[in-house]
Order: structure tokens, then C-alpha cells, then sequence
């Protein structure tokens, strides 16, 4: 972390990096339930474009990865970082680290398959409430939601059967601390090991 933003980002021209800053945002990435540029940028009360030159660095050094929403959602992009250890390390909640190790997964597997035409986003309601990723590949679209507490409710997976009765065609998978079988809701809910 620290050789990233005191040396790392210094490499890129153009723009004068700030080192406290950049770490403060990295922090936030790693803290915030929706790290977008906005939110990122309140938190610090910085300018967001400030805020955002950094971001894009971060993402020019891999450090950051940035979600798009999905097609129909509210939202802004939301960046992850690019290892698990480092955002726990920079104080990120337990579910925010299942949904980094997901998305690295999912990146990793896309990258050593080399399927490009896969596109990942994120599903937000009006509410706020969010499907951690879907995943796209032609028509076809699988919307997974993670749960990071021990026992399962059905209120849980109300966006998941909102978003379906959307988009009739959509796949859903749940992952959490058990593997269940919800035939009723045609739901799918597997063990947070299955991410491995």
C-alpha cells in the first residue's frame, strides 16, 4: 500500500498525486458500503474530480477494479480493490471481503479462460438495496447475491425474485453460510466455500 501511493502513483504523468489522500481513499474503498467517487469524495470532503484522477490511477496500476450497474439499476460505478488481504487490511467489513474474493474469482476465471465477451455490474435498487454481481454473457445474465450473516431469511433474496419476475431469463444464486434448496422460489443458495 504504502509503496503504491508514495511511489507507484507518482510514476503516472500528468498530475500531481497526493499520497495521504490516495491512501484516505483506498480506506474508503475498502470501508464504505457503495465506494463510488461521490460517496468516496463526501467522506473525505474532497472534489470529486480530485478524487476521481486518483481512482482512474488506481485502475491504471490494477490496484482498483471499477463495477459498472447493471442495465435498469440507480447507482454509480463502485470500485473493489485488487486483494482481499489489502482490504482487510485497510479495514474492510466482513461482507465486503466475500464480495472481493467473489469478484477476483470471477475475474481470475475470466482472465485464465479468456472469455472477454463476459461483463460484470451490479444490480441497485431505488431503495439502495443491491445484488453484489451479475454477470453477462450474450443474452444470458446470472445475478448473484451474497449473505454474510449466519442464518438465512427469505427476506434476503426478495431483490433477487423482484429482479427475476424483471427479467424472466435471469439466473439467480445465492451464496451463504449453508447450501439450501428453495424449489418454490427456484433458488439455489450454496455455501460461501463454493467460491473457491
Amino acid at each position: 500500500v504504502t509503496l503504491t501511493v508514495e511511489r507507484d502513483l507518482k510514476q503516472i504523468p500528468g498530475f500531481k498525486f497526493d499520497s495521504k489522500l490516495a491512501r484516505q481513499i483506498l480506506e474508503r474503498v475498502a470501508t464504505l458500503d457503495e465506494p463510488t467517487a461521490g460517496r468516496i469524495a463526501s467522506a473525505l470532503g474532497k472534489d470529486p474530480r480530485t478524487i476521481m484522477k486518483h481512482l482512474e490511477a488506481f485502475e491504471t496500476l490494477f490496484v482498483l477494479h471499477k463495477i459498472l450497474p447493471f442495465t435498469g439499476s440507480t447507482g454509480k460505478p463502485q470500485y473493489y480493490l485488487c486483494d482481499v488481504g489489502i482490504a482487510k487490511f485497510l479495514g474492510a467489513s466482513f461482507p465486503r471481503l466475500l464480495e472481493t474474493t467473489l469478484l477476483l474469482h470471477i475475474l481470475s476465471a475470466i482472465s485464465w479462460q479468456m472469455e472477454s465477451r463476459k461483463h460484470l455490474s451490479f444490480y441497485r435498487t431505488s431503495k439502495g438495496s443491491q445484488v453484489s454481481l451479475l454477470i453477462t454473457e450474450g443474452a444470458q445474465t446470472t445475478a448473484i447475491r451474497i449473505l454474510a450473516e449466519e442464518r438465512f431469511d427469505l427476506r434476503n433474496i426478495a431483490i433477487l425474485l423482484a429482479l427475476r419476475d424483471k427479467f424472466p431469463t435471469m439466473k439467480t444464486i445465492v451464496l451463504g453460510p449453508e447450501r439450501l434448496s428453495l424449489r418454490k422460489e427456484k433458488v439455489e443458495i450454496y455455501p460461501w466455500e463454493s467460491m473457491d
